[in-house]
């Protein structure tokens, strides 16, 4: 499956959210940016409204590690628009076999593959 993933955003913050982010369903990854100046993938997620659920992580207390990550260190996130449940559910899956993201479990599934370039150094 192809995709078309946003441009990579940071510093995760609400005036990017605000001003780039769609409120429509799609996939999102969040990525924090380590010593070495390379980007790690620590978040791979999906939602039915992209814009909602990235100013929720702002906010929201539910994942430590997100939340310790978006307060603490330089994240950037980028994303991808996505109709379907089920296509978000496998992609979710895909990705995070592929980028091993820290603040997260297994989704379980089925993995659908998908362009995925690594960002700076990912």
């Amino acid at each position: 499956m192809f995709l078309k993933w946003s441009r990579f955003n940071s510093p995760f913050k609400a005036r990017y959210i605000e001003n780039k982010v769609p409120a429509i369903p799609g996939i999102y990854v969040l990525y924090v940016l380590l010593e070495n100046e390379k980007w790690e993938c620590f978040y791979v997620g999906n939602s039915t409204n992209l814009h909602d659920t990235l100013m929720q992580h702002l906010t929201e207390q539910e994942n430590p590690k997100i939340s310790e990550n978006i307060k603490d260190y330089i994240c950037g996130f980028e994303y991808a628009t996505l109709e379907l449940d089920e296509e978000r559910a496998g992609v979710s899956k895909y990705l995070f076999d592929k980028l091993n993201p820290e603040a997260m479990v297994d989704p379980g599934g089925k993995a659908i593959k998908v362009n995925h370039t690594k960002v700076r150094g990912v």
